[in-house]
This record gives C-alpha cells, sequence and structure tokens, in this order.
C-alpha cells in the first residue's frame, strides 16, 4: 500500500513477544492518517503567545492580586501553619521501610491494596502488600527515569535505557512508544494517553491524544517551542488533557485549560509562575503551585474550580509552601501534603532542592480551609522528605518515596 503523509507521526502495530507489541512512530507534518491509526482530527488553533516584563507583584507582600474570572479577589498567602518548633518523640509519625529504592510515581492496584512501584535498584515493577513484594512484570527496564501510572494501576509509562513504553501487567504487553513523545498522562479508564512531541524541528510539535494500542491519534494543538509551558493532565472527566501557562509579566502567569474539542475555556490568572496542577478525584477542583518574587521564589499552595464554567472560581490560597508533588488527595475534600521546614530560595525554580529538606506533614480540610499539623514523618531516627505520595483506599497508611534516601516508606495517618 502506497504511504501516506500525515500529521505528526505514524501509529504501527507491530508483533512481539506473545504476538502483539505496538509501535509509534512521528513524523513531521502528517496530513492522512496512516495505516492503523483510526481517524485523525485537523489541530485546533494556536496557542497564545507568551509575555515578559515588569508587572505589578502582588500576594506576600500584601498588594492585591488578580481577580478570578467571578470576580472574587485571591487571598494572599502567608508562611505555613505553626509547628512545634522541637520535633518531641509524641510528634513523630513512625514510618515503616517498604522498599530501598523507588522511582517515579507510585501506585495502588486494581485491587486497592497492593501498593505499585518501580525499584529502581533492580529495574522492575513490584507490587507490596503485607509485608511481601512480588514481581508486577518479568521485563526489566533498567535505569529508569520517568515512571507514570493510570489510575487504576493496571499500567505504567516508563522512559528507560532502552527506550520509552507503556506496560499493560493487567495483559501482559508492552506498547513501544519513540523517543519524540513525552509528558504522559492516562485518562481516567487507562484506555487513552496525552502527550507532546518534542522534534529537532518546533514546529513539527504537538500535544496529541491517541489510543494505548496505537489507534485514534487526535492532534489537540500545535505547541511549537512552547512545550515547556505545556502540562499533559487528563481531567477525569476526559474533557480538559492539558494546562497551558501563559506569561503575561515578569511576575503573572495566566492559565488556559486545553480540551479535546477545541473547547473554548476561560483563561486563570494566578499570582505568580510556575504553573502545575493536580486534579481533584472528582476533577471538580485543581489543587496548583506557583512562585513569586515576594516568597522569594519559593513555591506556595493553591485551589480553584476545575471544570465547566467553575473554571477558576473560588481561586484560593491554601497558606502552605510546599508543591504538589508533595501532596495526595485523601477525597475530593481533603488534602495531605509534606510541608519543608525549610525553603530553599529559588525552589519553585528548582523543586528538587526540596528533596534535601525533612517535612512535616499538613492535613488540609478544603471546605474550612484550614490547615491542621499532623507531625514530623521518621523512620527510624532518621527525617523524612515525602515524594509522590498516594493514600490506601482506606484512608490508614500513606505511601511515599523518600526524597532524602529514594526509599519507599509507609506511615500510619491518625
Amino acid at each position: 500500500m502506497k504511504k501516506k503523509l500525515f500529521l505528526a507521526f505514524l501509529a504501527v502495530m507491530l508483533l512481539s513477544a506473545i504476538g502483539i507489541a505496538v509501535g509509534l512512530w512521528l513524523q513531521p507534518k502528517p496530513e492522512t492518517p496512516g495505516p492503523g491509526q483510526g481517524q485523525i482530527v485537523e489541530p485546533g488553533g494556536q496557542l497564545p503567545e507568551n509575555q515578559t516584563g515588569t508587572g505589578q507583584t502582588g500576594g506576600d507582600n500584601g498588594q492585591p492580586l488578580p481577580a478570578t474570572p467571578d470576580n472574587t479577589v485571591v487571598p494572599q498567602s502567608s508562611n505555613n501553619p505553626p509547628a512545634p518548633s522541637t520535633p518531641a518523640p509524641t510528634l513523630n509519625v513512625t514510618g515503616s521501610l517498604v522498599s530501598t529504592a523507588s522511582l517515579g510515581r507510585i501506585s495502588l492496584g486494581s485491587d486497592n491494596k497492593t501498593v505499585q512501584f518501580y525499584d529502581s535498584s533492580a529495574g522492575y515493577f513490584y507490587g507490596y502488600q503485607n509485608g511481601e513484594k512480588k514481581l508486577l512484570s518479568s521485563k526489566q527496564f533498567p535505569q529508569a527515569t520517568e515512571v507514570v501510572w493510570d489510575r487504576a494501576g493496571n499500567k505504567a509509562y516508563v522512559v528507560y535505557s532502552s527506550g520509552k513504553a507503556i506496560i499493560d501487567f493487567k495483559n501482559n504487553k508492552q506498547i513501544d512508544l519513540p523517543p519524540e513523545v513525552e509528558s504522559v498522562s492516562f485518562s481516567a479508564s487507562g484506555e487513552q494517553i496525552v502527550f507532546k512531541t518534542n522534534n529537532s524541528n518546533f514546529r513539527d510539535n504537538y500535544l496529541a491524544v491517541m489510543s494505548i494500542d496505537g489507534g485514534g491519534v487526535k492532534f489537540i494543538e500545535p505547541i511549537g517551542d512552547k512545550g515547556a509551558d505545556v502540562q499533559s493532565a487528563f481531567s477525569p472527566n476526559n474533557q480538559v488533557v492539558a494546562f497551558f501557562r501563559k506569561g503575561v509579566s515578569a511576575e503573572r502567569q495566566e492559565i488556559y485549560f486545553l480540551g479535546q474539542n477545541n473547547e473554548n475555556f476561560k483563561a486563570v490568572p494566578v499570582p505568580g509562575r510556575g504553573f502545575v496542577g493536580s486534579w481533584s478525584p472528582d476533577g471538580q477542583q485543581v489543587l496548583y503551585q506557583v512562585h513569586n518574587l515576594d516568597t522569594r521564589f519559593t513555591p506556595r499552595l493553591y485551589v480553584m474550580g476545575g471544570s465547566g464554567d467553575n473554571i477558576g472560581s473560588n481561586n484560593r490560597s491554601l497558606s502552605l509552601a510546599t508543591v504538589v508533588d508533595k501532596c495526595v488527595w485523601q477525597n475530593i475534600t481533603t488534602v495531605l501534603c509534606g510541608v519543608p521546614r525549610s525553603l530553599p530560595e529559588g525552589s519553585g525554580y528548582l523543586p528538587k532542592l526540596l528533596d534535601e529538606v525533612p517535612d512535616s506533614l499538613y492535613k488540609i480540610d478544603l471546605t474550612t480551609g484550614l490547615s491542621s499539623f499532623i507531625g514530623w514523618p521518621q523512620a527510624g531516627s532518621q527525617d523524612l522528605s515525602v515524594k509522590n505520595p498516594v493514600v490506601s483506599a482506606d484512608g490508614k497508611i500513606m505511601y511515599f518515596t523518600d526524597g532524602l534516601s529514594g526509599s519507599l516508606i509507609s506511615i500510619p495517618l491518625p
């Protein structure tokens, strides 16, 4: 069959192992569907231009913050709520070591009991339950640098020494991806991914959605050289697939919610730069971080409405200085966060600096906006730094990677 030109890449399915592995191949400026790709939808509109400059600052210095789309004003952020100045034994939250090495996101399995993770020392994926660690797959993925799970814990995206792939643990399949694909996020069902492409010619870069079998490719937006300002983030209702942060000044950004069907969602002004968002379990809210000059470029947490006409509504500070990768939604109204005991200047730009700082644990009640101190997480006598936490289905245990040691830790929750 004669080859056709296609819009950004060609998805091809190849046989491997027991008979199936799917390879995705990208090429510039595709115009028609390639074999096995299904229908391709034309890209949407252009992303707005970023701007820089000396805009009016606001936030911690008491200056006015921008009004949100529903005309409410974002409250100014503040320092973290007070915790006892000296850790006392009765306030320590004693954790247990699950594994000596962990990388990337952690996941609960489909049974909502098994904790699933990538062991960076061995190069394998494991499940952990009742003190026992078991292989999820006999395939080794050495020297992985990125791991992202789907919501059900049945699939994972991994970047490792030999390439990039989606691992379907339930069906024992591997879907290989080309090097141009990056920043993968799974849909709620786990049957689709949204991703960005990163080609040598930036004019060939797109935000795109596809089925995990390589079919049904849909090109959402041409992103050109703006890929660093696009965060792939499938919403729980699958309507929004990414956030785009537009710089409106040296101190301000506007956040655009990018939909699958070129929806015209309102832009949301936020009081800083470096936006990173995290969806609530029901998709109705977005927890996010930003930083600005007044916070000495250290991150602050905010929350806002995230669905339909409520996008950007009730946009407010949570008065905690931390990042979303240290937080987990316990339910739709409660967030648990590791909060650094000290904040290196510039950690909003370099969040990895916070891996080197021990944390306190806080619980945030979003119905009241109040944050309460839980304790200092420790394993033995060692302080811990919370990273990529998950909470067990019964809400009694939190698992996370310790940023200080790279170990996987479990701690009981009150």
